[in-house]
């Protein structure tokens, strides 16, 4: 659904129109997996969350106000679904620097599946058609984040940051 090539290991699912669809197979146990991407702590390392709480209805919050400033927004939510240890589901509503909100939410669900030795992360970012005139760039930006960069790749650090 979007140009550009998968990031190396990465695999592109993204079948349906405004659902970006991404899996890789991570070399670790699932739990230690999920003390990343539910705990405060970890979320803070992988996807630079200033704010996690890790329970259903808890609250997340992204501030890239460091990045460049085509890239600076704010990104928060909630907790939709948490359960260990295999699915977090978010919300995502997106404010942008210059004021523009996301008309609606969308989701982002990451879940884990045991492969003998590794674990199968997925990650699905949905609800982009809800959106209205960001779909297509919304869509755009983050099918390159998700599955274009090493976003998840970085979950095989010991610390869930490495880049």
């Amino acid at each position: 659904m979007s140009s550009g090539q998968p990031y190396p290991g990465n695999i592109d699912n993204s079948r349906e129109q405004f659902t970006v669809s991404v899996e890789r197979s991570i070399r670790a146990e699932p739990a230690r997996i999920w003390e990343v991407i539910a705990t405060a702590e970890g979320m803070q390392r992988w996807m630079y969350m200033l704010l996690f709480q890790p329970r259903a209805g808890g609250r997340l919050l992204i501030d890239t106000s460091g990045a460049s400033e085509t890239q600076r927004l704010i990104v928060y939510g909630r907790v939709l679904e948490i359960e260990p240890p295999r699915i977090v589901r978010l919300s995502w509503r997106v404010l942008h620097e210059d004021g523009q909100l996301w008309p609606a939410q969308t989701e982002v669900a990451i879940t884990l599946e045991p492969q003998g030795n590794a674990t199968l992360v997925r990650l699905v970012h949905s609800g982009f058609e809800k959106l209205a005139d960001f779909r297509g760039p919304a869509y755009s930006v983050y099918h390159h984040c998700w599955v274009q960069t090493p976003y998840l790749k970085r979950l095989e650090g010991n610390d869930g940051a490495q880049a």
